[in-house]
């Protein structure tokens, strides 16, 4: 039995497909979006695309229970939340193109006139939340944000191999107004997800780089030791 989506995943990549297949996991409706076609044929037939610890298994137990499935179109009718998880490219992105990053959110919306609730995933350099997400949302909304949208700064910061078992564990940081963070941090919650509320975009985002940063130190610094 399929189950109407609760949680629309944009990008089911490393980031998307791990925390989408945790979600379901936890009996969360769970509908995966990407573009890639062949992508999402694979993801179709339970085959992961990944090579992750856990993955496949939990893939295909997600798949059996209906709490995840995968399209290359989003959902007509909306969804309560929206977690977009695409990659973001700064080579592409140079020279006034960051609307090929901006063009995933021309789908999100609520279901009926509730609010959608907007978690960016990506890493995305400081201060592009402020400056051009929530800009585009609200042309597309109509609306500010609490009134038309809620939005939050979730970036992924768990380590690759492992994400599926850290994302249990390891506190996520979570930015955004206490209105946004009232409807975003209780699902991660509710999946046992361990949250660490920040005050605003700008601390979550920060708080990515500096994960980022650590961790190309721990391995310059194994490389170092390995010469």
């Amino acid at each position: 039995m399929e189950h109407d989506p609760d949680v629309v995943v944009v990008g089911a990549g490393y980031v998307g497909l791990t925390l989408g297949v945790f979600l379901a996991s936890r009996r969360i409706p769970v509908l995966l979006v990407d573009v890639d076609a062949r992508k999402v044929e694979r993801l179709q037939r339970g085959e992961s695309t990944l090579y992750e610890a856990d993955i496949q298994g939990s893939l295909s137990a997600a798949r059996a229970s209906g709490y995840i499935r995968c399209s290359d179109r989003a959902p007509a009718r909306g969804a309560r939340y929206w977690i977009i998880a695409v990659p973001y490219l700064p080579a592409e992105l140079s020279d006034g193109g960051a609307d090929q990053y901006l063009r995933c959110l021309g789908p999100v919306r609520g279901v009926g006139a509730s609010p959608p609730v907007v978690m960016i995933r990506s890493t995305v350099p400081l201060g592009f939340t402020r400056s051009k997400i929530v800009p585009r949302l609200r042309e597309l909304r109509g609306r500010p944000v609490v009134e038309g949208f809620f939005l939050s700064v979730g970036p992924e910061r768990t380590l690759t191999g492992s994400a599926i078992q850290e994302l249990g564990s390891i506190p996520q940081l979570v930015g955004g107004s206490p209105a946004s963070l009232e409807e975003t941090v209780p699902l991660f919650e509710r999946c046992g997800i361990p949250c660490m509320k920040l005050g605003d975009y700008e601390a979550a985002e920060l708080g990515k780089a500096i994960c980022n940063l650590s961790r190309l130190a721990q391995l310059n610094l194994a490389n170092f030791i390995g010469l």
